[in-house]
């Protein structure tokens, strides 16, 4: 039978996180693109908005 680990996140949290990161990189590289943001800070917003999409999996 499979167990999950003890350190998984709930769905009901994991969920919210991939959108969280989704949202972040979104509104944020539109935000940025609108503002005129320079290209190191588009990077930094779409790698925290990976970070937020890559953990809701990771920490299953």
């Amino acid at each position: 039978m499979h167990h999950e680990p003890r350190h998984s996140l709930p769905k009901a949290l994991r969920y919210p996180l991939f959108m969280v990161g989704l949202l972040v990189l979104i509104v944020g590289e539109y935000s940025a693109q609108e503002a005129g943001a320079p290209e190191d800070a588009r990077v930094v917003i779409a790698l925290l908005s990976m970070l937020f999409m890559i953990l809701s999996v990771a920490l299953r």
